[in-house]
């Protein structure tokens, strides 16, 4: 009935509702007092560290340009669209951004529990999504581009991909020149004509030239048995790609025939959604089936018990159906619950201490706020890191204290002395060695 209302009783009514709330979470009328909730001190030490990329204060300057430049795409097609639709659109887009965004950063940097954990920031997804259309449908028929336009698309298109902020700003330099009036100086000016394409191209080069070496680094990087074929994942997921789209677009600007030739956009339309494509479809080709020796395991480690793995959280999960003690993509469970955040760190510091993933940290009992957080940063990266080595008694039993964790899992390229169990594990060459806690908190008491 409000929506159907006339616009001043829809504001009003709105602005009664907002009050409403607010007054009542003021209040602390329940269910509204959860509205000014905010995290504890040892709640948001957690938060920060594990899940930290979700708030605002650890956005580098390249994202906060990057998101500056949708703003820029937006506010272009809401004043210079030529259809009114369109231009009702974007404004309502950028409306949303902007509040959103605004909610978002009020929520991280007053803590409060509510808007952090909503996220309002992933309204950038569906930014990035139709911001760029927009744009480009703001822009005059593709086959009657000249050099001014090509280059604009060119500057927005190597703004958007770049991953520098020295090449991020490109898209402002794409949307001011996309401006009618600055595109009819442009034009009056002859040499403008011949160097903005020049500009425009070396520009975009510069965007993705210096990442072909890490193109490489990361294919090189990736397992040997992957999922997908490393040098799908590798282009797929790194500047690369650009390369071919510079030079679809950057032909037209000294071949004008070519813009004639309706396979050209289509091209470079589906060239990154056929690299997709076949990553996904080597998902399916390459998937390695469940280890053929999981079963054997499966009736050592009983159901229901707590496992850890060491560096094989996936196949604790999908070979050997079980659950793992601690893994570091548990972490961000700890964004919805407290007691979550909490049993993750002090799992975490227990078995960093034990040194069976790493040498053992000094941690103090009583830490600072600063020394907390850097305390996580290391413990999270020795989780993370690789591990390769026989546990000692010492490391057994002091990871085994903690009467949740059942069963400690190698994996050795030969049987681990000591160990409970042995399995051998033909699809990697390896034994995987199978500790019982049980037996070793016997010991220990």
């Amino acid at each position: 009935m409000l929506l159907q209302s006339r616009p001043r009783v829809r504001h009003i009514g709105m602005a009664l509702g907002m009050a409403g709330l607010g007054l009542g979470a003021a209040l602390g009328i329940p269910p509204l007092d959860r509205l000014t909730l905010t995290f504890d001190p040892h709640w948001w030490t957690v938060v920060d560290t594990l899940v930290g990329y979700i708030l605002v204060q650890h956005w580098s300057a390249l994202t906060l340009l990057k998101v500056s430049g949708l703003a820029a795409l937006l506010l272009h097609s809401a004043t210079a669209h030529p259809d009114a639709r369109l231009r009702r659109l974007a404004r309502h887009l950028l409306a949303l951004m902007g509040l959103m965004l605004g909610l978002w950063i009020g929520a991280c940097l007053t803590q409060n529990v509510l808007g952090v954990q909503l996220q309002l920031w992933r309204v950038l997804w569906l930014c990035q999504l139709l911001a760029p259309a927009l744009w480009l449908s703001s822009l005059p028929a593709w086959r009657t581009w000249d050099r001014v336009n090509g280059a604009a698309v060119l500057l927005v298109m190597s703004g958007m991909l770049a991953q520098h902020v020295a090449t991020a700003w490109l898209v402002w330099a794409g949307v001011a020149l996309s401006w009618p009036q600055v595109q009819a100086s442009a034009r009056h000016i002859p040499m403008a004509r011949r160097l903005l394409p020049l500009a425009a191209v070396a520009l975009a080069i510069m965007a993705w030239l210096p990442h072909i070496p890490a193109w490489f680094t990361r294919r090189a990087a990736l397992p040997v048995p992957p999922m997908v074929e490393p040098t799908w994942v590798a282009l797929a997921q790194t500047s690369a790609l650009t390369l071919a789209l510079t030079l679809v677009l950057a032909l037209p600007l000294w071949w004008p025939r070519a813009r004639t030739l309706w396979a050209l956009p289509l091209l470079g339309c589906t060239l990154p959604l056929w690299v997709g494509g076949h990553v996904v479809w080597h998902q399916f080709e390459q998937a390695r089936p469940a280890w053929r020796e999981a079963h054997q395991l499966r009736r050592i480690i009983p159901e229901g018990a707590v496992v850890q793995w060491i560096g094989q959280t996936h196949q604790t999960w999908f070979d050997l159906h079980r659950a793992q003690y601690i893994a570091a993509i548990q972490g961000p469970n700890g964004l919805f619950v407290r007691d979550a955040a909490l049993l993750f760190e002090q799992r975490m510091r227990s078995f960093v201490q034990s040194g069976l993933i790493g040498a053992p940290l000094d941690l103090p009992q009583a830490p600072t706020p600063e020394e907390r957080v850097a305390i996580l940063y290391a413990l999270r990266s020795q989780l993370e890191a690789p591990n390769d080595f026989n546990p000692s008694d010492i490391h057994l039993r002091t990871a085994c204290k903690d009467r949740a964790l059942d069963f400690i899992l190698v994996s050795l390229y030969a049987p681990a002395p000591g160990a409970d169990h042995h399995v051998q594990d033909d699809d990697q060459g390896r034994w995987v060695s199978v500790y019982a806690c049980a037996r070793h908190r016997a010991q220990a008491d």
